[in-house]
Parts: C-alpha cells; sequence; structure tokens
C-alpha cells in the first residue's frame, strides 16, 4: 500500500511539473496563431497545457521552454499526426517516438535517424561520433531537374549539419521545395562511400 501511494505522489508531482511549462514563441510563419482561445505572435509566452489551433499543414512555430531553455521547431501537420491535446504532451509523444536519443557511433544508427521526414527552418543537426576530417566527410545528392546535385555536409563538433545552404547550385539560390535526399559517407584512405539512406525527406519551412 505504501508503495502505491509513493507512486502515486510521483506521478502527481510528474503531472504537476509537466503542467508548469511554458514556451515562448521565437519564430512563426503566419503573423500569429491561436493558443487557448487567445491570439499570441513572436515574443509571447503560453502554457503547455493550451490547446493549439493551427491555420495551415506548414504553419510553424519555433518555441523556447522557459524552465528548461531548451528550443524546439513545431510543425502543424506533425503535431496533428500525433494526436496531441496540447504542447506538453506533444513533446512526450514526440520523445516516445524518437528513433534514438544521444550521439550515433556508426552509419546504420544514423541510416536511421536520417530515413524521416525532417522539417528545416534554419538547420538540422543530427550528433554523431563518425570520423571527419579531410580524408572522411558526409555528402548529400538530390535530382533537380534531371540533374543529379551532390552537397558536402558540413560536420562540426560531432554535429552534420543540414541546412539552406542545400538549396544553392553552383552558388545561385534555388527556391526552397520538398526533396528526398541520399546520404553518404565517404571514407578516401580506404577509398569507399558508404550509403547512410536514400531516404531522407527534407521539408523546408516557408
Amino acid at each position: 500500500m505504501k508503495n502505491i501511494i509513493t507512486a502515486l505522489a510521483v506521478i502527481a508531482a510528474s503531472a504537476l511539473a509537466l503542467s508548469a511549462d511554458n514556451f515562448k514563441i521565437l519564430y512563426l510563419t503566419t503573423p500569429d496563431i491561436v493558443i487557448g482561445g487567445k491570439t499570441y505572435k513572436v515574443g509571447d509566452v503560453f502554457a503547455g497545457d493550451a490547446p493549439i489551433k493551427w491555420s495551415a499543414p506548414r504553419q510553424a512555430m519555433k518555441v523556447l521552454n522557459t524552465t528548461t531553455k531548451k528550443q524546439s521547431l513545431v510543425v502543424a501537420e506533425k503535431y496533428s499526426g500525433t494526436k496531441s491535446a496540447d504542447m506538453n504532451s506533444y513533446f512526450i509523444q514526440s520523445k516516445q517516438l524518437s528513433t534514438r536519443q544521444g550521439e550515433i557511433i556508426n552509419t546504420m544508427e544514423l541510416g536511421i535517424v536520417l530515413s524521416e521526414q525532417h522539417y528545416l527552418l534554419d538547420s538540422i543537426a543530427v550528433k554523431t561520433s563518425l570520423p571527419v576530417d579531410d580524408a572522411h566527410f558526409f555528402f548529400a545528392s538530390y535530382d533537380y531537374n534531371g540533374e543529379t546535385i551532390n552537397k558536402k555536409l558540413n560536420c562540426t563538433d560531432g554535429t552534420l549539419i543540414f541546412d539552406r545552404s542545400l538549396y544553392s547550385i553552383d552558388g545561385k539560390a534555388i527556391e526552397p521545395f520538398d526533396i528526398t535526399l541520399s546520404v553518404w559517407y565517404m571514407d578516401r584512405t580506404a577509398g569507399n562511400r558508404t550509403l547512410v539512406t536514400d531516404k531522407m525527406t527534407v521539408l523546408p519551412i516557408k
């Protein structure tokens, strides 16, 4: 009985902690958004247990958890797909559905993480412990107007970066569009390359 009471107390405490989370809006793709029946704009803070009314599938906002200071990009169609009641429950479900957290140690693990839909606002960052130097690096390729475009990827301090330079060809920017990337890991020392995935979908947020 004592154990049951203790467990219930822990659950209650967790629920209270969760409901206390607030989020500050850092970026919006629209002028405003309705949350909990009120209209919010960039710079406003809303409660994590308030329902969100999205206006379009690709409507998106970047938020800051005022408690943890963690920044996150939230997109309407992904949020709706989890059938979340509010921002708090969305982040719980997203964490449960996450393929892997932490550092990725091989190309197979990296392929699993990348073979999903990824929304691109500023950048997509994935931690990896795979060596990156002049002889070892990542590159991505995709089709554009019947041509194969190859892009060498930046990897800084063990973090692989996909950013809007994907949409630059011969130094000229192109209109961002939904693309499916093939991602490769090159080992010039061994003289080979390894396909990490050919199913990485990048969806730009405009």
